[in-house]
C-alpha cells in the first residue's frame, strides 16, 4: 500500500509541477512568476519527501514532458474551440 501512495504522490506532484511551468509558459507578464515560484516551492517539498536519486531524477524529466505536453494541448484545444490564445503559437498555422 506504500508503494501506490508513493506513485500517487510522485504523479501527484509532477503533474502539478508541470501545471505551474506550463502556465509560467502560457502566461504574459508578472503574474507568470508566481507560477515558477510555485513549482519551485512544489519541488522543494517533493524532494523533501523523497530523497531517492532515481524518484528525484523521474520526477525532473516527468515535470519537464508534462510541461512540454500541456501546452501543446492546450493550443490544440485553442485552436479547435476558439479560445483566447497567443498568436505567436499559431505561427505557420493557417485558420480557416
Amino acid at each position: 500500500m506504500a508503494g501506490l501512495r508513493n506513485v500517487l504522490i510522485f504523479m501527484t506532484f509532477s503533474l502539478l509541477c508541470g501545471a505551474l511551468m506550463s502556465a509560467f509558459i502560457l502566461v504574459e507578464g508578472v503574474f507568470r512568476y508566481a507560477f515558477s515560484l510555485g513549482a519551485i516551492v512544489a519541488g522543494i517539498k517533493f524532494f523533501r519527501m523523497f530523497s531517492s536519486i532515481g524518484a528525484r531524477i523521474g520526477f525532473v524529466a516527468s515535470v519537464v514532458v508534462f510541461a512540454l505536453i500541456m501546452p501543446a494541448i492546450y493550443v490544440m484545444l485553442a485552436y479547435a474551440y476558439d479560445w483566447p490564445i497567443n498568436p505567436v503559437y499559431l505561427e505557420g498555422i493557417d485558420k480557416k
